[in-house]
């Protein structure tokens, strides 16, 4: 049988991403703090011998830029990329791939068809906005991953796919 693969709205991983920001707001601001220290300690390096006709900044417009660069890598860079369609979803005979970019990063995930035990389909609310979604559960029962439909797949496909691999699709209410 054939692959069933989707893109899921770009909008609704820009929600997730900013509720997440919104729930641990620390992450960025540590990652800022990183980008921040690796770049004083390269100008600090650079300074501990600097070729004769090489002259490092100062370190007062060193700590500017470090300060901006950081501030672009953990805040800027994440939120523009955020505009841009950044999950695929791939159904296979092997089992269900995820391909998201994460804000400062891409993840790549796979659910062999062995460790998921059923799915559930319902509406989730991200951003405001209401989005038709599958949740992979796993054979311990906790949700693996809830990715939403991007209109171009219908539930039914879905339904149909998982039930050719033993697998039932719950159709809930509303979890919102």
């Amino acid at each position: 049988m054939r692959q069933l693969q989707w893109h899921e709205p770009a909008a609704y991983r820009r929600a997730i991403y900013y509720e997440n920001e919104r729930k641990d707001p620390l992450s960025s601001l540590k990652f800022a703090g990183i980008v921040f220290l690796v770049m004083l300690g390269s100008r600090y390096m650079v300074g501990l011998r600097p070729d004769p006709d090489a002259h490092p900044p100062g370190w007062a417009i060193t700590i500017g830029i470090a300060a901006g660069v950081a501030l672009l890598a953990a805040y800027g860079l994440p939120a523009l990329m955020s505009l841009m369609p950044g999950s695929i979803v791939i159904l296979s005979d092997k089992g269900v791939n995820n391909n998201v970019h994460t804000g400062r990063g891409w993840s790549i995930r796979f659910w062999p068809w062995e460790q998921i035990d059923h799915l559930s389909a319902h509406t989730d609310n991200a951003g405001a906005k209401d989005y038709e979604v599958v949740t992979l559960h796993g054979i311990d029962g906790v949700a693996l991953v809830t990715l939403a439909l991007d209109g171009k797949v219908a539930l039914k496909d879905i339904e149909e796919y998982a039930l050719r691999r033993g697998k039932q699709v719950a159709r809930l209410t509303n979890t919102g």
